[in-house]
């Protein structure tokens, strides 16, 4: 038996199910990357050995431009990191889950959840470990490489197209709209599965042409791949086309009135590979069985998806349910959640394709190779029935998995059509069509993958910098981070928010979305359950408190090592500041000021607002500064560097997309005397990066570093207090 464009989601789907068992032998990912690494080689060797097992170059080229366009958002965003960051922060529980295949230590951290589905999570585990790199560099790599296999495996279902004809399919398949804009958002489960998806359904197209009694271990293969990465959801799709299949073939047989003994001869000599097939599934599934016995177990109230049809949940990161022509590739807006842009042109083109997909069904009918058109429907008959009784996110999950299959049902025609049989005036009408059809299409995906958010690494380079001093101790992280649990691995940290608000603050500084967190954010009894605290340098906020000690300090953060307990301070009504002013007027000033006790009293910041800056764009703040020493600070958000120049200081903030409120350090300023100060602001801008996106700086703060002095409280009245301690006489002292 020759080679089969089958062989890349299959070869996928043993790689995955190789890796599975880290957790439970010794050595964990270490192992499993020796042995894939036998695998990988024994598979060189034997193409190299025999010619007939070696992918034809013409269609290992044809997946070329697919892979070009899967860098497009590393191109776009200037470099490299985790896809979607900011858009779906699931990524950081994906990481999370691969580096505790990889670590026993980081697994007791972060508890590995025992019913997720986690077959990717184990096998870039062991492409980490194997090769040498993060995982995020890991997850990165198989995100690529999955619209790629979906090329590949459409290639299996292209019989007589040419060179151009199969680039075309590999292309418009690989990566349609949806599957862009999925990828995008670092959701790479959902491609995964549509990979598998299509994978089964070209297998039972040409059944017929897999020999021999292992004919069903492809199918075998392909359903346990499909559970490793779905759980049982997963075979949805697949279950559904085997009964249309197996109803397909009873029709198909009545309809040339083929005598019942042929029928029966088939089914018998089928029943020894179908147990073998099944025999095989069982034993790929050993390893994950009490996985999946736990998953049904958790799901079987809730639609074995374990997510909720009702309240905000039933969206996940949608903003409203995805419509249906999204699928067929030609949508006039670049971020998938939303709607076109120009709804009439957008369904114009939408009608198009879709006319496509139409003929190019009667085209699959009219050779009776009928099942993949079969399948295709069967794909937007689950979609409808997730659209009624799942909830939203779940269904357009089903969205994205029918697309490949109805874009191969309307470009294999195109692909293998014979231009010869064609009018002349059809002909170039024809052509042309289909080149502008084609165009629309990979614009639409290509504004997408422009569009999407690439994680920079600067701030996960300074934390694993920080992370060999905290000995596994537990540590607090005033920031906000949804990846701070993955970032620090192995660490047992907390932070008042990752995600969702988790610790509560001070009455006195009640935190809204957007706002930063500093020491005075929680009370003395939180801080004193930590051995460790990480902070933002942040000038403008509170100062630290007595029996903290700096440990170490990168570009953005700040270390804190707890030496002794923290004594408890009281703060005015800040907000999101770090000081209030004590007002003596009023009768709880006048009644602070009467009191026994010191305040941390502080010179104020000087603030100027910045709008949102596009890509590429200068602009100019000025603030009016006194001489001497300013720290300055903002709030930024922005997916390209930012260039600051002024008097005395030039440096470059780095990309970030951490959740906005923290106030990341810009650098010092130090004057000669008083001056109004032009602080230049020049937003980076790569090549391919589209216009709409906008760094977001809100304000600049320049602060007086060092600037908190200790006085008794009665002085404290008209200024800025960052805190303050009464101090209670003993009884024995008034006696």
């Amino acid at each position: 038996m020759g080679w089969s464009w089958l062989a890349p989601p299959v070869g996928l789907s043993v790689l995955i199910l190789g890796a599975i068992p880290a957790l439970h032998i010794p050595g964990r990912s270490t192992t499993v990357a020796v042995f894939l690494g036998i695998g990988v080689a024994a598979a060189i060797v034997a193409a190299v050995l025999r010619p007939e097992l070696r992918p034809p170059p013409i269609g290992v080229l044809a997946a070329f431009p697919t892979g070009l366009l899967a860098l497009v958002p590393f191109a776009a965003n200037g470099h490299a990191g985790t896809l979607g960051v900011a858009f779906d922060n699931d990524m950081a529980f994906h990481l999370a889950m691969a580096d505790a295949y990889r670590s026993p230590s980081i697994a007791r951290v972060l508890q590995i959840d025992a019913s997720y589905p986690l077959g990717p999570h184990a096998l870039v585990a062991a492409l980490a470990q194997g090769l040498g790199v993060g995982v995020d560099e890991a997850f990165a790599g198989f995100s690529v490489a999955l619209p790629v296999l979906l090329a590949w495996t459409a290639l299996a279902a292209v019989k007589r197209a040419k060179w151009p004809g199969q680039v075309f399919v590999a292309t418009v398949v690989g990566m349609p709209f949806l599957v862009a804009g999925y990828y995008g958002q670092g959701s790479f489960k959902e491609i995964l599965e549509a990979v598998l998806v299509l994978a089964f359904a070209i297998t039972l197209q040409w059944w017929t042409q897999i020999p021999g009694r292992l004919r069903w271990m492809v199918p075998a293969l392909l359903l346990a791949g499909a559970l490793s990465a779905y759980s049982w959801p997963g075979l949805a799709w697949p279950g559904a086309f085997l009964g249309v299949w197996l109803v397909g073939l009873a029709l198909e047989h009545a309809w040339h009135r083929r005598p019942p003994a042929g029928a029966v001869a088939r089914v018998r000599s089928e029943i020894f590979p179908l147990g073998l097939g099944v025999a095989i599934l069982a034993v790929l599934l050993v390893p994950q069985s009490p996985r999946l016995i736990r998953y049904a177990s958790a799901t079987v109230g809730s639609n074995l998806t374990g997510i909720s049809t009702e309240g905000a949940g039933a969206l996940g990161n949608l903003v409203a349910p995805l419509r249906f022509w999204e699928a067929f590739g030609v949508w006039d807006n670049p971020d998938y959640l939303f709607p076109p842009r120009d709804p009439l042109v957008t369904g114009m083109w939408t009608a198009l394709i879709v006319s496509a997909v139409v003929v190019g069904a009667g085209w699959w009918l009219a050779r009776n190779e009928w099942f993949i058109p079969a399948a295709a429907a069967t794909g937007i008959a689950i979609w409808v029935y997730a659209d009624h009784y799942q909830a939203p996110y779940v269904a357009a999950k089903g969205l994205v998995i029918v697309t490949p299959l109805l874009m191969l049902v309307a470009a294999r025609p195109v692909a293998e059509c014979k231009s010869s049989v064609w009018r002349p005036l059809w002909r170039v009408a024809g052509g042309a069509i289909v080149v502008l059809a084609t165009l629309k299409l990979l614009g639409a995906s290509w504004d997408s993958l422009r569009f999407a958010q690439v994680g920079p690494r600067d701030h996960l380079s300074e934390l694993r910098e920080l992370r060999p001093l905290l000995h596994r101790q537990p540590t607090l992280f005033l920031g906000n981070d949804d990846f701070i649990r993955w970032e620090l691995a192995g660490v047992p940290v907390s932070a008042p928010v990752i995600g969702a608000q988790l610790m509560s603050t001070r009455p006195e500084k009640p935190w809204t979305y957007g706002q930063p967190f500093d020491f005075d954010s929680l009370d003395a009894a939180t801080l004193n359950k930590f051995d460790w605290i990480i902070t933002v340098r942040d000038a403008a906020g509170s100062s630290p408190p007595e029996g903290l000690r700096l440990a170490k300090r990168t570009r953005s953060f700040a270390l804190w090592r707890r030496t002794a307990p923290i004594e408890a301070r009281s703060v005015l009504s800040e907000g999101p500041e770090a000081s209030a002013v004590l007002d003596c007027s009023t009768s709880m000033g006048r009644r602070l000021s009467r009191s026994r006790g010191i305040a941390a009293v502080r010179s104020t910041s000087r603030s100027a607002a910045v709008p949102p800056l596009p890509p590429g764009v200068m602009y100019d703040v000025r603030l009016r500064l006194d001489a001497g020493p300013w720290e300055l600070q903002s709030p930024y958000v922005s997916e390209d560097p930012i260039e600051v120049t002024a008097p005395g200081l030039r440096t470059t903030l780095p990309p970030n997309l951490d959740r906005p409120g923290p106030r990341w350090r810009i650098g010092r300023l130090t004057l000669s005397r008083a001056a109004t100060v032009t602080i230049r602001l020049a937003v980076g801008k790569p090549p391919l990066k589209p216009v709409g996106h906008v760094a977001s700086m809100n304000v600049i703060l320049a602060t007086r570093p060092d600037s908190v002095r200790l006085v008794p409280l009665r002085a404290a009245c008209g200024k800025h207090v960052d805190w303050y301690r009464l101090i209670v006489r003993s009884s024995a002292s008034q006696r």
